[in-house]
């Protein structure tokens, strides 16, 4: 798979944010319970997706790049749109860290099969729609309501 053909995962993009956030890789690693090299190459990899460096690293941590500080906003605005959604959802069920818990858990795939589902009604059309079999869809839903 080619950089035009990747997009970035919501993974990514919540390990970016923590990465900004927290002001260092290792920092960022901890608060997500993550692996320092698995944090590393998860921004790498959004990086060669972008096309652009959005972190400079240093000795006394990481500071987002031009790109990365624009990206960053648009990323906590997201971040912030999955919550009060999951919120809505809820019906107000959850508090702040709950739902912000669940945001940061939620996986791109999760995202477009509640998308697609959304569109197209039938488990069976949604299923078509994104290319994979029902059963996949299936399961990524039933992920997606265990998790919600």
């Amino acid at each position: 798979m080619t950089t035009e053909t990747m997009r970035p995962t919501l993974r990514q993009m919540t390990i970016f944010d923590a990465a900004v956030a927290q002001g260092s890789v290792g920092a960022a690693a901890r608060r997500l319970g993550l692996s320092q090299p698995a944090v590393s190459h998860a921004l790498a990899k959004l990086e060669a997706v972008i096309g652009t460096p959005l972190l400079t690293r240093g000795q006394g941590g990481s500071v987002a790049s031009t790109a990365g500080t624009i990206l960053h906003r648009r990323v906590a605005r997201m971040q912030q749109q999955i919550r009060e959604g999951i919120g809505a959802a809820a019906g107000g069920a959850y508090e702040a860290t709950r739902l912000a818990n669940l945001a940061t858990a939620l996986t791109s795939t999760q995202v477009r099969t509640h998308v697609a589902i959304a569109e197209h009604g039938a488990f069976r059309d949604a299923a078509a729609a994104l290319g994979i079999s029902p059963p996949a869809l299936h399961r990524t839903a039933h992920e997606l309501e265990r998790l919600v």
